[in-house]
């Protein structure tokens, strides 16, 4: 079982390696599937997703601007990155 420090350190290394985000993005939260609660969450992913298996990251950008949320989903098995992208969440 992956732990949250653990998903933190993974979040902030696939972070870094995120070309088309603008330095300064950050993790900001971190929730397990199971409270997320009232949260619409909508990845843009045909597979699907294990959300009791899995921890949601949120990520904060720089850039202020009417944009979706950006997220990272982590499964809390192997500590794999499920997706990682906007969240369908604009507006």
């Amino acid at each position: 079982m992956v732990t949250r420090d653990e998903v933190r350190r993974i979040a902030e290394q696939a972070l870094a390696s995120y070309r088309e985000l603008d330095d300064g993005a950050a993790v900001v939260e971190i929730l397990s599937g199971d409270e997320l609660g009232e949260r619409r969450i909508s990845p843009y992913t045909a597979s699907p997703i294990s959300w009791e298996n899995s921890w949601v990251v949120y990520v904060a950008r720089k850039r202020v601007m009417l944009m979706s949320s950006l997220i990272i989903i982590i499964s809390k098995t192997d500590g794999r990155i499920v997706y990682a992208g906007p969240v369908n969440d604009e507006g």
